[in-house]
């Protein structure tokens, strides 16, 4: 062999050998993972909608999430590699931070401070399929039993009988499906739920009434991981997120709602 092809040879030997040791590299145990490059990420966006609180748009991706809550007037982000929760009040300028592992265990404020569903306990049934869009989670809850429900002098009695959840896998993190099922007040299980029902008895009549549905779902780029993390400017640190932080403004939007109610009755 030449002494030129063999020099060569040698070279290009070398050059593998580095960009393999460079992959590798990256991938080890305990490294931290690198800020996302730039370039288009792919992302999903579901318009979701809560009987309680009104719609939400999720941004979902495995580079992290953003949620934002429209009759609240905030946004949650989260990104890897820590996935701290942060909500952001653009209009205000203020900004409150929690860990996830606190945030797993925080209660979710509500139009009504808690969802129908925030106790749900271990499943009666758990169904699993698959359709033309991928896999998916049929969940069957027992419900609370008899309630009552209504305003001062309006009383309403039923009996729930189960609660229904659907739920698909729309291969995201374990770290978004843990973020969307807490935002939720729900347990946490595989996929991201985009379904909920309430299986009610009012005297002999049985009726399921909507608690969570998606209204779209669908892929997009977005420009880059920038799109999960906090905007630029200046923010007035609120320090840990709570509800007061969250609720600012909605629970005024009852009070005017329940004294409308009475002002009608009188």
């Amino acid at each position: 062999m030449a002494p030129k092809t063999r020099k060569f040879l040698k070279k290009l030997f070398v050059s593998l050998l580095m960009a393999q040791v460079s992959v590798l590299g990256s991938s080890l145990p305990g490294q931290s993972q690198a800020a996302p490059a730039k370039g288009a990420v792919k992302a999903l966006r579901l318009v979701q909608e809560s009987s309680v609180d009104g719609k939400y748009e999720l941004l979902l991706s495995p580079l992290g999430l953003r949620i934002k809550n429209f009759k609240g007037g905030y946004e949650l982000y989260s990104a890897a590699p820590d996935w701290q929760i942060y909500a952001v009040r653009a209009e205000a300028k203020e900004i409150a931070r929690m860990p996830l592992a606190q945030f797993r265990k925080f209660t979710m404020p509500s139009f009504r401070m808690m969802g129908d569903a925030a106790s749900l306990g271990k499943p009666l049934k758990t169904i699993q399929s698959a359709d033309a869009k991928g896999k998916k989670t049929f969940y069957q809850f027992p419900g609370s039993g008899r309630v009552e429900t209504g305003y001062s002098g309006w009383i309403e009695k039923t009996e729930v009988l189960n609660y229904e959840l659907f739920a698909r896998d729309m291969g995201m993190p374990a770290e978004v499906s843990a973020i969307v099922y807490r935002y939720y007040n729900l347990p946490h299980f595989s996929g991201v739920p985009t379904e909920m029902y309430s299986v009610i008895k009012e005297g002999k009549t049985i009726r399921r009434g909507w608690l969570l549905r998606t209204d779209s779902n669908k892929m997009e780029s977005v420009s880059d991981g920038k799109a999960f993390r906090v905007p630029a400017g200046k923010f007035k640190d609120a320090g840990l997120i709570n509800s007061q932080y969250l609720t600012r403004g909605i629970s005024g939007l009852a009070d005017d709602m329940s004294e409308l109610i009475d002002v009608k009755r009188k």
